[in-house]
């Protein structure tokens, strides 16, 4: 009997725990408080003393985005804003930080020489759900 009503209790402290988890989980419908923060931004490459806009995405961030830019190697690239300039050939990382928090997100810069015998690709950014296919636009310049 002991036994019985000690599985008993055991089974209403694990619904109880569920319960109280559930009603702890982030409110989605306002505010700043709304579950981990996600920044992503892809790699680029770009040629010699090209400019290019980072663009960034955000999920689960209700209040204004705004970023700052820290490059590894400011000799590869210089950061003016969200402008981004390639000044010499190689290869660095860059760090944005959603401005007045600590979430961050790195992304890699490659730049490449700027010859006529350069041909660059561009493929816009695209997301799928499951099961969708879309098909890729690519434009060579």
């Amino acid at each position: 009997m002991r036994r019985k009503t000690a599985v008993a209790a055991l089974a209403v402290l694990c619904a109880l725990s569920i319960l109280t988890f559930a009603a702890c989980k982030p409110n989605n419908s306002g505010g700043n408080d709304v579950g981990k923060v996600g920044l992503t931004i892809a790699d680029m490459t770009l040629t010699e003393e090209e400019s290019k806009e980072i663009s960034v995405s955000v999920e689960n961030y209700d209040g204004e985005a705004t970023f700052a830019f820290e490059a590894q190697d400011n000799t590869v690239v210089s950061i003016e804003g969200s402008t981004l300039t390639a000044l010499k050939e190689g290869r660095t990382s860059v760090l944005c930080t959603l401005v007045g928090t600590e979430y961050t997100a790195t992304f890699n810069v490659t730049v490449v020489r700027g010859d006529e015998n350069t041909v660059k690709i561009t493929v816009s950014d695209m997301t799928l759900t499951e099961e969708e296919s879309k098909e890729i636009s690519v434009s060579v310049e």
